[in-house]
């Protein structure tokens, strides 16, 4: 139930190799057809690593003879492309039009987040967050379904006494797991999954059934069925992991609070023809 941020790094990489060739001055490493290929763009074809990592991947001359193989490789690729005038295509211009509001977006955010993204905003989430950063483990049964209004008809099934809750995980959820076992989750600690799902569950006590929980994957009713006690973790054990989550609210706040002062509706999806005149 998590979610990697490759495409923001990626994306934030094109937009700091955007700015660098805006200037003059990126030494050239590799022509193909004399179209050149920079050191900025050897760099930003590593953007999935920090930059200590790449550093250290460049510093191997085999290693970066291959990187730069690849982008000659990719350059002649697209030469090829553009004499086949794939890039006046209309799946051309469909990916730009995407790939221009995923990185409208992307920046945004990070520009947006940017000042709250420090070391003392950090820790100080983590020590108001501290029980998410435990080795305490919990075994649960959950039934996914695709509405909240569903989900709330499963949550009283669920809570009437002596419900079998897993017979109900096979008939009503929707997570292609459930016919194999039967809405069991096995015994997971917190990093698992999403926080919007783990924070409740931990934080309900053993026997008691919960939800809707709302997730990307749809709303879950879940049974807390046992809890294993583990340690408390120190900042510098969960550090990557702390500033994951305090991004992840720090997004999330802004969409609400954006989502707000915007008009939004969302349609059915159905085309429907224009009445005959």
């Amino acid at each position: 139930m998590r979610h990697g941020s490759a495409v923001v790094r990626i994306l934030v990489g094109v937009l700091a190799l955007t700015a660098q060739q805006s200037h003059a001055g990126s030494s050239q490493i590799a022509a193909v057809n004399g179209r050149i290929i920079t050191e900025d763009e050897l760099r930003l074809s590593l953007s999935g690593f920090n930059e200590a990592q790449r550093t250290n991947y460049l510093k191997d001359s085999n290693s970066r003879q291959q990187v730069i193989s690849n982008l000659i490789d990719r350059e002649v690729l697209v030469i090829l492309a553009e004499a086949k005038r794939m890039d006046q295509s209309q799946d051309y211009k469909d990916a730009l039009a995407q790939f221009r509001k995923q990185f409208l977006a992307t920046v945004y955010v990070e520009k947006a987040i940017a000042p709250q993204m420090n070391e003392a905003a950090a820790k100080a989430f983590f020590n108001l967050h501290q029980e998410r950063y435990t080795t305490d483990r919990v075994r649960a049964q959950h039934v996914l379904l695709p509405t909240e209004a569903e989900a709330f008809n499963v949550l009283k099934l669920a809570k009437v006494p002596d419900t079998d809750f897993q017979s109900l995980a096979e008939k009503y959820s929707i997570d292609p797991s459930a016919k194999n076992n039967r809405g069991e989750l096995a015994f997971f600690q917190r990093d698992a999954m999403s926080a919007e799902f783990t924070d409740p569950v931990f934080a309900a006590k053993v026997g008691q059934v919960i939800g809707p929980i709302k997730t990307l994957y749809g709303y879950h009713i879940v049974k807390v069925l046992e809890r294993k006690t583990g340690t408390k973790l120190q900042y510098d054990e969960v550090e990557l992991r702390v500033k994951a989550d305090l991004r992840q609210e720090l997004v999330g706040n802004l969409l609400a609070a954006s989502r707000k002062g915007m008009k939004i509706s969302v349609m059915s999806g159905k085309t429907t023809k224009n009445p005959s005149r």
